[in-house]
C-alpha cells in the first residue's frame, strides 16, 4: 500500500450529541486490518454507556484533556498523552467529566466498527432525546451489547452533571430493554485499582508491567 497522508483537521465527521466521530483511517485504507477514529468530547459528556464489543479490540490514546474510562470494575482517569486498551469481551464506558473539551484517538482492530458511528448518528436529534431503540438495533448489527440497565451506576460515578445526558437514554419511551447484561454485579463507587482484579479479564487493561502509576491511573 502506498503512503497516505491525512492533514490536520481533515476527515469526514458525524455528531452524536456532545460526542463526535472524525474518520481518519477506514478499513478501505488498511485492507480491513484496523481503522482510526478521532473522538472530540464536549465537557460533562458521556461518550459511551457501558457496552461490550464482541468483534474488535479498541486501544485509545488521549490527545487533549482528560477522559475517564470504566473498564469492568476499574475507573481509569486518563490525561492527555496516556492510553487505555479495551479488548473485546470486556464491558467498558468512557466520559469527559471535566469542564473543558477532550479528544481521543480510537483504534479499531480489526476495521469495520467505524461504520457504526455513521449509522447510529441518525438517532441523535437536537429537538429531543436520542432514539434508544435505533441505537440498540444498530448496536446489534455490529455485535455490540449495550448495558442500558446500568446507566444509573454511571450517573453515580460520573456525577450529577451526567444526569442531563443519561436520563434521556434511560427514560426514553422508545427504549426496549434487551437481554440481561453479561457484566459483573454492581460496581462499588470507589474501586481500588491497587487490589487484584476481581475479574481476570480486567488484568488486561493494567498493562504489561502492572498497574500504571497513580498519576496516570487513579481510583475514586
Amino acid at each position: 500500500m502506498p503512503a497516505l497522508f491525512i492533514p490536520p483537521g481533515s476527515g469526514q465527521s458525524v455528531r452524536m450529541g456532545g460526542l463526535a466521530a472524525v474518520f481518519k483511517w477506514s478499513g478501505t485504507h488498511t485492507g480491513g486490518a484496523f481503522s482510526v477514529v478521532e473522538h472530540p468530547i464536549a465537557s460533562a459528556t458521556l461518550g459511551a454507556p457501558l457496552r461490550t464489543h464482541t468483534h474488535e479490540d479498541e486501544p485509545s490514546y488521549i490527545l487533549e484533556g482528560e477522559v475517564t474510562f470504566r473498564v469492568v470494575e476499574d475507573l481509569i482517569h486518563a490525561p492527555a498523552g496516556s492510553s487505555v486498551f479495551k479488548s473485546r469481551g470486556i464491558p467498558h464506558a468512557f466520559w469527559n467529566g471535566s469542564d473543558r473539551p477532550a479528544r481521543l484517538l480510537e483504534f479499531i482492530i480489526p476495521a469495520g466498527f467505524e461504520k457504526y458511528f455513521e449509522e447510529v448518528a441518525a438517532a441523535f436529534r437536537s429537538d429531543g432525546p436520542p432514539d434508544a431503540n435505533h441505537i440498540q438495533r444498530t448496536a446489534s448489527r455490529y455485535g455490540l451489547e449495550m448495558h442500558m440497565d446500568r446507566l444509573g451506576e454511571l450517573a453515580e460515578q460520573f456525577g450529577a452533571r451526567a444526569r442531563q445526558v443519561i436520563r434521556p437514554l434511560r427514560g426514553s419511551s422508545r427504549f426496549t430493554p434487551q437481554t440481561p447484561a453479561r457484566a459483573p454485579g454492581r460496581t462499588p463507587a470507589a474501586p481500588d485499582l491497587g487490589s487484584p482484579a476481581r475479574d481476570p479479564r480486567a488484568a488486561r487493561v493494567r498493562g504489561l508491567a502492572g498497574t500504571p502509576p497513580r498519576s496516570e491511573c487513579t481510583g475514586r
